[in-house]
């Protein structure tokens, strides 16, 4: 209210200056009195009406299915506004400038009010209704688009939550599979490997609900999945750890690493006799973090997909999360083997749960 009054001050001394400025280059003597009594309480007797015209304009807003129903009672409810407004402009004005409303010429004189000042007040409300409907409109687009924007996030974080469920799962069964494996023929073995496996399951409840842990605890969980598999493939797999310790602290998308450690055991181990060795890596390149995760493996086949299932899962997961497309390569390394790198940028696009 304090900024509608304001508004209609300022237009109102606005139109004084101009109308001064007119009759000064006309030779016309000018009044200051005399107008400001004439024509102020014209533009500061909308104040009062503004907030009726309002309440009215917002409920017949011209939209479909009602809108030339609408546009009709917006027109119609103009005449008596414009027909308000004139006659109380013309009470306020002989009020302020001292004299007696000529209450009898007042009524006499409606004809010629409705006629000629009535028609300027009306384009004033037609301009009213149009700056109320660009507020409102305004207003509503940013409500729509906080709405959206606030809807795409649910929908990301439901996607995350479904791409994390479908990559969960996979080292639970294969880990069980192991142990019934060794449960009778190696049993001290198999109870190592529940004890690690109860260790790694209280890890995963830990970080239940949890979209970003550090990297220590991601390595720590990497190491409880690859010490329950060496326990099953004995002196068969090695594996090497090339974390800087100031890296450890840096956030990073939960369950990242470990699918791609079961990656190695599942093709450069288990379809082999051969000896296993993977090499968990961590690296800066300028603010990014760039994961690595090497074997000595059969690599990729030649001709073949890139990714399978699970590192296109973690591939969504950190475009998802960060909005940026390619962060995951999977490559042949040099040396022999599959060597798999994510970048992780310094920021997250969002918080997601």
């Amino acid at each position: 209210m304090a900024l509608v009054l304001l508004f209609w001050t300022g237009y109102g001394l606005f139109e004084l200056v101009s109308s001064f400025v007119y009759y000064t280059e006309s030779g016309i003597p000018f009044s200051w009195s005399g107008k400001f009594a004439a024509r102020m309480p014209v533009h500061l007797l909308w104040t009062l009406f503004v907030p009726f015209i309002y309440r009215f304009a917002v409920v017949r807003r011209v939209e479909r299915p009602h809108r030339l129903r609408h546009l009709v009672h917006l027109a119609l409810f103009g005449v008596p506004v414009a027909v308000l407004h004139r006659l109380t402009a013309v009470i306020a004005a002989e009020w302020v400038s001292g004299g007696a409303v000529p209450w009898t010429e007042l009524f006499t004189a409606g004809r010629y009010i409705i006629a000629a000042y009535m028609f300027d007040s009306y384009i004033v409300y037609a301009a009213v209704v149009a700056v109320i409907f660009t507020f409102d409109y305004y207003r509503r687009y940013n409500e729509r688009h906080a709405a959206a924007a606030g809807l795409e996030a649910r929908l990301a974080a439901a996607e995350l939550r479904m791409l994390r469920a479908q990559i969960q799962p996979h080292f639970l069964f294969n880990t069980l599979h192991s142990i019934s494996a060794l449960v009778h023929g190696r049993p001290d073995e198999a109870d190592r490997m529940i004890t690690l496996l109860s260790d790694l399951l209280r890890r995963s409840l830990e970080q239940t609900g949890r979209a970003a842990v550090t990297l220590r605890d991601e390595i720590e969980t990497v190491r409880l999945y690859l010490e329950i598999q060496a326990v099953r493939f004995g002196r068969r797999l090695a594996v090497t750890y090339e974390i800087p310790p100031a890296l450890l602290d840096r956030p990073i998308p939960a369950l990242v690493l470990q699918p791609l450690a079961e990656n190695c055991v599942k093709h450069a181990l288990e379809k082999s006799r051969k000896s296993c060795r993977i090499t968990v890596r961590a690296e800066e390149e300028g603010t990014d973090l760039l994961l690595s995760v090497r074997d000595n493996g059969p690599g990729l086949p030649a001709g073949g997909p890139a990714a399978g299932t699970g590192l296109s899962n973690i591939a969504a997961r950190l475009e998802q999360t960060y909005g940026r497309p390619g962060l995951l390569t999977a490559q042949n390394a040099p040396e022999g083997g599959t060597a798999v790198t994510l970048r992780i940028p310094p920021e997250r696009k969002g918080t997601v749960q």
